[in-house]
């Protein structure tokens, strides 16, 4: 094992948390919150049918509430839990383009990244839905 020599400006960097996962540029955390906003409106569109569309916005906050708290920082588990969350069907899921540029795009991204994208999905829940609640409309004229 050894120890990590830093200069005395890393030092201050580390010192203030500047090199942590917790701290990303800004642009990072706006490229997150237009995921996630974007993760919600392919969310809304394989919203079960078999639920009410009244609470489909409230389900999907929730969602990212819930799921983001209890699986363990991993973005893919965290994408599982929403989708059974808000009743996807495995057929439309498997079929949904949204959803596989999503992945493909995100699997992409360094792990610090994903840390921080559940945090921040957890976190903002409200601000992400009234985002992609405002997408969902603009797109698709719904609700």
């Amino acid at each position: 094992m050894s120890i990590q020599l830093l200069s005395a400006d890393e030092f201050r960097r580390e010192l203030a948390g500047l090199n942590s996962a917790s701290f990303l540029p800004q642009e990072t955390e706006e490229e997150m919150k237009n995921a996630a906003i974007e993760m919600c409106y392919f969310l809304a569109q394989l919203y079960s049918k078999d639920m009410d569309r009244v609470n489909l916005w409230e389900r999907i906050g929730n969602g990212l509430k819930i799921c983001s708290e209890k699986c363990g920082g991993d973005w893919e588990a965290m994408l599982s839990m929403l989708l059974d969350y808000v009743g996807a069907n495995s057929g439309a899921v498997a079929g949904n383009v949204n959803i596989l540029n999503f992945i493909a795009a995100v699997e992409k991204k360094p792990e610090e990244w994903h840390t921080k994208f559940v945090r921040l999905c957890g976190n903002k829940h409200f601000i992400i839905v009234v985002h992609a609640r405002q997408a969902w409309k603009n797109k698709e004229g719904g609700a």
